[in-house]
Parts: C-alpha cells; structure tokens; sequence
C-alpha cells in the first residue's frame, strides 16, 4: 500500500504537538479550525455567522503558542495536498481524516464509535445509486441524506459509485445532513 506523503505530514506534526496537548485535543482542534475556515470563506464576511466563526477560530487558535499556531494552517495546506495526491493515486475521493483518525489511534468502540470498512460503504454506494440514476437523469443531480456522517465514508463510497457510472459527484451530488425522524 502507498504512503501519502501529506497524510504522514500531517499525522507527524499532531504527535508532535501531542508531546505537550492530547491527541485528540489537537485533532479536534484541527478539523475544527479547518472547518471554520472553509466556512467563513463560502459565506464571507457579511454572514451573519461569520463573526462568531472568527471568534471561535481565534479562541481555538489561542490555546497553542505562536510558534504551535502556525502549524495548523500548514497542516491544513498538507491535508488539501493529501486529498489531491489520494484523487491523483486512487481518482476517487478518499476518508484522509478518518485513516488519520485510526492511525492516531482515537477510534473508541467502548464509546460504541463503529466504522463501516470503505469496502462496504462502496458497495452499499453502488447498490444506493442504482436507484437514484433515474433521479439524475431527470433533475440533473441526486440528493443524498447522510444524517450520521461520521467521517463520511458512506458520502466517499456513494461518490465512488457515481465515478464508476461516469456521472459528476462534484456537479451531481447534493449531500445533506438531515436527524432521523
């Protein structure tokens, strides 16, 4: 099996940082800072929210030293790199949080934290999309509810089925992320 160079990157600097902040600390604080500012850049600056992201994003930020700081922007860099290496390697997307998230070793199932195999979730992607051709067809996209995502694998195994049937996950798929009930 291949090495991504990024993903072994990123994976080195939060056990770094782990010598002084807990693992999980920091790779919670990671997808956070990196989710708030991927937020804060779709919704710009007259959002509502975004005042309230800065200031979540200043105060998760401020809990590490300057010199800390800067590695998380960095890691940020090498996880957008780990992606496209993975797209480049594999062309299909790839759960690069969720093997970092194993290799860390933070998976849990006493905290009944179950991952279902990527083998699985393509499956369970193919048999999903045969359905849903039909509604492609017609509207020119699908709508997928993923109300307990996790990492997304079952997203990353239903784009996977898409890339099979050549359609367009990225122009096709609407992912929404809806309570059960």
């Amino acid at each position: 099996m291949r090495n991504n160079p990024y993903q072994e990157k990123i994976l080195k600097t939060i056990q770094r940082l782990s010598r002084i902040y807990s693992v999980w600390n920091v790779f919670v604080d990671f997808v956070e800072l990196g989710a708030l500012c991927i937020a804060n850049s779709c919704a710009g600056k007259n959002s509502p929210e975004w005042e309230k992201r800065e200031k979540q994003y200043l105060e998760t930020l401020g809990k590490y030293q300057p010199e800390e700081q800067k590695l998380f922007p960095e890691m940020f860099a090498d996880l957008v790199e780990a992606l496209q290496y993975e797209l480049t390697w594999t062309n299909a997307p790839t759960d690069v949080l969720g093997t970092l998230f194993h290799e860390l070793e933070l998976h849990n199932e006493y905290k009944g934290q179950f991952f279902t195999p990527q083998h699985v979730c393509d499956l369970m992607g193919m048999i999903a999309l045969e359905d849903g051709e039909e509604a492609i067809r017609k509207r020119g996209f699908i709508t997928m509810s993923e109300s307990c995502c996790g990492s997304g694998a079952m997203i990353l195994g239903f784009a996977r089925a898409m890339l099979e049937k050549n359609l367009n996950y990225c122009e096709q798929l609407v992912v929404v992320n809806r309570p059960h009930g």
